[in-house]
């Protein structure tokens, strides 16, 4: 009746875990309920509580998942964003439980940790898997609003990522994404569209950005308009 995830290396924080938040999730009839988990890095310990980034501290209705059809994609890198991304555009009733359900550990040597790996790769299987998303999105005959959100609030992610961490080559993952951007964002008001970018812009705050989002955005359609015609 309810699905949750659990990776290998990880464990539920105590004996009460599935039951305070499968109590949440049945008293209210949600469809995914969301959590606090633990980590530990190094001798550090975190809590916090989780978002739709991850599938971690978190129970899904299965009914809600197969009659939204909702699946992962081929990848096993940020598959689990792309679920995500498929379960809010499918518009779920959403709530959250205040425990800790998760324990989560971080490994020194896991795909994750490893900074060069993740630089290589991370932003290529990121936009490979958000142009899967929508297509499968359109497929499902989701709300074109809803596609807006997911593809704004992701080009803000490229942007903050992209103004921090990427060279000019790296760049070339997310010409693909353009169209997906300039057909979807205009399905939101400029207010719903700062929504969706605020999130990111604060933390853009403390760098020295050469260029705004706005720029960013005409830097990608210019590149990818090059990309096009050179093909």
């Amino acid at each position: 009746k309810y699905i949750i995830f659990l990776d290998s290396d990880d464990v539920f924080f105590d004996c009460y875990a599935i039951e305070n938040i499968l109590n949440v999730i049945e008293k209210n009839n949600y469809d995914v309920v969301s959590s606090r988990m633990i980590e530990k890095n190094n001798d550090k310990i975190y809590t916090y509580s989780v978002g739709f980034d991850t599938l971690h501290s978190k129970i899904y209705r299965r009914k809600f998942i197969q009659e939204k059809n909702v699946f992962f994609p081929n990848k096993y890198n940020s598959e689990d964003l792309s679920f995500n991304n498929l379960i809010l555009m499918s518009e779920p009733k959403i709530g959250y439980c205040d425990d800790i359900i998760y324990a989560y550990r971080r490994r020194e040597n896991s795909l994750t940790t490893n900074k060069d790996y993740y630089l290589k790769n991370h932003i290529k299987y990121y936009s490979e898997n958000l142009i899967w998303t929508i297509k499968t999105a359109n497929e499902n005959k989701v709300n074109n609003k809803k596609i807006g959100e997911i593809i704004v609030f992701s080009f803000a992610y490229l942007y903050y990522y992209f103004s921090n961490n990427m060279s000019d080559k790296t760049i070339d993952y997310i010409y693909d994404l353009y169209p997906f951007y300039e057909k979807y964002e205009k399905y939101l008001d400029k207010d719903e569209q700062y929504e969706q970018i605020s999130f990111w812009l604060e933390r853009m705050q403390k760098y020295q950005v050469d260029m705004s989002f706005k720029q960013f955005v005409s830097f990608c359609k210019k590149r990818y308009e090059k990309k096009v015609k050179s093909c």
